[in-house]
């Protein structure tokens, strides 16, 4: 497998692409298409935790690049040997969490830590986000054809048929948030992560923009001050802007 992998990638068009640590990123996404024949439970595993991989590379890889690079990184999925289905798949999570990680750095008081596997494929956070007296545990999604960012949180005294109804990416995280609290506890007593799902609006056939002014992007101040105020309130809240 890892001569086929190698043989994959000898004079095919991103070895010119600027950013030489994209070969990473096409050695994992060459790796999954091989695991997608394993129909097995360490099979489906092990898929989870080479997109978590993929994801968080390529995150990493659009909050540095120009993004008038996005074009040739786009279009590597058409590359012979690489899956563009499944490419373009990987870009548009990346991409989503790399505007919101972006947008969060932008804030001078934030602290924005990008998840590790564990956090990512067993708890569902994207990222953490750490201001003021928040910790917030932040699962990214995107929302094809749909504009704006919308962002829904839980709080404490929902009912069972409530929390059945919650969206399962936020009972995801929800969950990851309170198990990690709980291991955290042991360290830091007073740490308590609350979770968030913030979905990020994009157009068919176009990226979220990385080329814009993020501290003048106001979803998560407006995020801040519903989570302040919800100390009294109770249930799901969703808003956006």
């Amino acid at each position: 497998m890892f001569y086929e992998l190698q043989l994959g990638l000898i004079d095919l068009p991103f070895a010119r692409f600027p950013y030489r640590h994209i070969y990473n990123v096409v050695v994992l996404h060459k790796w999954s298409l091989h695991v997608d024949r394993d129909t097995s439970e360490q099979g489906r595993s092990l898929r989870s935790t080479l997109g978590a991989m993929i994801q968080r590379r390529l995150t990493l890889l659009l909050c540095d690049m120009d993004f008038r690079a996005w074009d040739t990184l786009y279009h590597l999925g058409r590359t012979p040997g690489l899956n563009r289905h499944a490419w373009e798949r990987e870009l548009t999570g990346a991409n989503t969490a790399a505007y919101a990680a972006l947008t969060l750095c932008a804030r001078p008081s934030a602290i924005v830590l990008l998840s590790n596997l564990y956090e990512d494929v067993d708890l569902g956070i994207d990222l953490f986000w750490l201001e003021g007296d928040h910790d917030i545990a932040v699962s990214v999604k995107t929302n094809t054809g749909e504009s704006g960012v919308r962002f829904s949180w839980l709080e404490h005294g929902l009912s069972k048929r409530e929390y059945d109804d919650l969206p399962n990416d936020l009972k995801k995280v929800s969950r990851g948030a309170r198990q990690l609290t709980e291991e955290q506890g042991r360290i830091h007593s007073s740490r308590v992560f609350e979770p968030v799902l913030v979905q990020v609006g994009k157009q068919f056939g176009y990226p979220v923009p990385l080329n814009i002014t993020f501290d003048r992007q106001t979803w998560p101040q407006q995020l801040l001050q519903t989570l302040d105020r919800s100390e009294n309130t109770r249930g799901l809240r969703r808003t956006g802007s």
